[in-house]
Parts: structure tokens; sequence; C-alpha cells
């Protein structure tokens, strides 16, 4: 039985991308490094953190670390760019009067509580596990499972990345995977990696959740 419900945040909750991709520039003309030649290169190419992108790239890890505040600032100064994706502000509610809600996100808790608590939804969720946590996603979705004392077995974990289908399996927990325009990885992308479920719309999850039960 489902009892507990944990969702990423960019991309599930809300839709960053364009924010994102403009963050990520950026970044990247500070650095003088040019990975991304649009916003679908970035969707193509995004797979894992962008720690281990850009190491990847060959940038310093403590260059990567201090960089993690121009991230911060720029989307916090222009958070009016992220917005609640179209027809969650109504899922949530409906999810959590059945379930435990936690976030597991790399982005930043001051910005996932602060566009939260701007469209009234902070409340629902019990728990926010943030990047500045120590460990991947899948050490840091058990984390939150351990927090709410409840088995993998007894939980689902929402994404809409390649990097949230391998981290849900590492985590031994079923993986939803929302692909929408807002998705930081093509459809295409997601479906060769075989996600557990693939979904295009939010409500889609009060279905597909009711049915696991």
């Amino acid at each position: 039985m489902i009892k507990a419900i944990l969702l990423d945040f960019d991309g599930v909750l809300v839709d960053s991308i364009k924010v994102g991709h403009q963050a990520h520039m950026k970044f990247c003309q500070k650095h003088e490094i040019n990975p991304f030649k649009d916003l679908n290169d970035l969707k193509s190419k995004f797979l894992n953190t962008h720690t281990e992108l850009y190491l990847e790239l060959g940038l310093d890890f403590n260059v990567i670390e201090k960089g993690d505040e121009t991230f911060k600032n720029f989307v916090l100064e222009n958070n009016e760019g992220v917005t609640i994706l179209k027809n969650m502000d109504k899922v949530i509610p409906k999810l959590a009067e059945k379930y435990k809600l936690g976030i597991v996100s790399n982005n930043f808790k001051e910005i996932i509580e602060k566009v939260l608590k701007k469209n009234n939804l902070l409340h629902h969720f019990s728990f926010i596990i943030d990047g500045d946590e120590p460990g991947s996603k899948s050490e840091r979705i058990n984390h939150c499972l351990n927090q709410f004392k409840i088995q993998n077995h007894e939980a689902i974990f929402v994404g809409d990345m390649i990097h949230d289908i391998i981290e849900g399996r590492k985590a031994n927990v079923k993986t939803i995977i929302l692909s929408t325009e807002a998705s930081w990885n093509h459809e295409h992308d997601l479906i060769k990696h075989n996600p557990d479920i693939l979904i295009n719309d939010p409500e889609q999850l009060l279905e597909v959740i009711e049915n696991d039960r």
C-alpha cells in the first residue's frame, strides 16, 4: 500500500526550464564555455546533476561549488519566471489528503520554499530534502523515507529526467516520470531508459497512484 509520494521540484512541481537555461548560460559565459546551443540542446545533454556535467566539461569542483551561488541568486532574482506546472496546483492538495508528501530535489531549499509558499502549496509537504543535503539523489530518497518511517515499496518517486529514472531504481522505489514541455529531458530519451511509468499530465498521477494502492 502506498503511503508516501516523493516529488522532484524542477520539471515536476514547477516549470523552471527557461529560467534554468538562462542561469546555466550565465554560468557558462562567466567561465567561457559553451556546452549548449539552445534549450533543446540542454535537454539532450543535461543527463546528470549540473556538478557532474561541468566536471565532465573540465571545470574544477571548487569553481562549480562557488557557482551554485550564481545559479541560486539568478533564479531568486528571476523567480517570477518559475511557475507551478499546469494542473499541479489541483493535484497536490488531493494527494495530500491521502499520502504523506515530500520533495527530493537538487535545487535549493530557499528557492523551493519561496516558490511553493507564493503558490500556497508549501504546507502540504512534510519534508524538503534539497541539493545541499549530502549523498546522491537515491540516498536522499531513502533519507526521506527514513524520516517518514516508510518502506521503499510503500513510496513512489515522481521525476522528469533520465537521472531520476536511474536514481529511483537505485533507491528501489517505483518511479513515475512526468514528461511535459517543462521536463529537463526529451521524451524520446526518457523512453529509452524504460521508466516504470511515464505520464504527460500531472492529473494522471491521481489515477496511476490510486491504481497502485
